[in-house]
């Protein structure tokens, strides 16, 4: 919560399981207790999550086709795991006017099941559960549009002060990114 006085170290062991089976797996912690952290009830408290274990896997089923899966846990007492499914096809050059990918993606992020994951422009919030569809193509040299809907329920765990549970969220959002 207290994002300029966070400093998270840790190991990351990356290689292959076989021809063609890639993992990674991730110790990481974080140093700062975030004391002086307020807690929803209004008293102060530490940090929920100090340390996080996570495996990551990603398998070429076909020439086009790539499955990846990601489990984390970290230490906190409750909402401590996330889970993430995502099967690409094919996949953008940014050299090659034309080329093209698509993929869907569940998720189950908890709470505090993850110290980061990578969020895709506030598209993916932590606390939340449900699947992407999206899809990517070049339209220029250096240039890749990308557009994805997503069907998300927001705050699964129940535990946010002043929110309501099980908060349903579609979402739909393009972009267009260019490359330098």
């Amino acid at each position: 919560p207290n994002g300029q006085e966070t400093s998270i170290y840790g190991l990351n062991v990356t290689g292959k399981l076989g021809h063609k089976v890639d993992a990674s797996f991730t110790y990481a912690a974080n140093q700062n207790k975030n004391d002086g952290l307020i807690n929803a009830d209004g008293t102060y408290g530490d940090q929920v999550m100090s340390k996080m274990a996570a495996v990551d896997l990603s398998a070429k089923l076909t020439p086009t086709l790539n499955l990846l899966a990601t489990y984390v846990r970290t230490n906190a007492g409750n909402y401590n795991t996330s889970k993430e499914y995502r099967l690409n096809y094919k996949g953008t050059d940014l050299n090659k006017v034309g080329s093209f990918g698509a993929y869907i993606r569940y998720v189950d992020f908890a709470k505090y099941g993850d110290m980061s994951h990578d969020d895709e422009w506030g598209s993916l919030p932590n606390d939340m559960k449900g699947w992407v569809l999206g899809v990517k193509y070049v339209p220029y040299q250096n240039v890749e549009w990308e557009t994805l809907y997503s069907d998300q329920t927001r705050n699964t765990s129940g535990t946010q002060s002043g929110m309501v549970d099980h908060v349903k969220r579609h979402l739909f959002r393009t972009q267009i990114d260019f490359h330098f």
